[in-house]
């Protein structure tokens, strides 16, 4: 699945300057008026049909401007959807034992009071790596 993501009204856009010598051979872009807002377009039209041709389902949202009213429903949204989609295959995605292991590992190194036991262990396993890597 391939989800592509659209900002319709971007903050700025940028002119694509004329080339006098056009050795890209692109010089067709500025003279019909395109930006750089115009190709960021088709950088996702182009790749949402050939995936559609070859049969890989896509989608395309489209987040009406960059601002953070925006942006917070957008990653709501794909909070949301995890959690969903944790549930649907089963896991409880609130429970996640590697995310433990490393918050356990990071308040142990960082000296959080009564993790001192765990920061001592830690430290050891982490200077085996060290010689290991070395």
């Amino acid at each position: 699945m391939e989800t592509f993501l659209r900002l319709v009204e971007p903050n700025n856009d940028i002119a694509i300057p004329v080339d006098r010598m056009n050795e890209d051979g692109l010089n067709y872009l500025p003279e019909a008026g395109h930006s750089m807002g115009f190709v960021n377009s088709l950088v996702i039209d182009g790749p949402a049909l050939a995936h559609f041709e070859g049969g890989v389902p896509n989608m395309t949202i489209d987040i009406p401007c960059r601002n953070p009213f925006n942006l917070g429903q957008f990653y709501y949204m794909m909070e949301r959807s995890v959690a969903l989609s944790g549930y649907l295959a089963g896991h409880n995605p609130f429970i996640q034992p590697g995310v433990e292991a490393y918050k356990r590992a990071m308040f142990s190194l960082a000296g959080k009071p009564g993790w001192e036991e765990d920061g001592q262990a830690i430290r050891k396993s982490i200077s085996k790596l060290d010689k290991k890597i070395i």
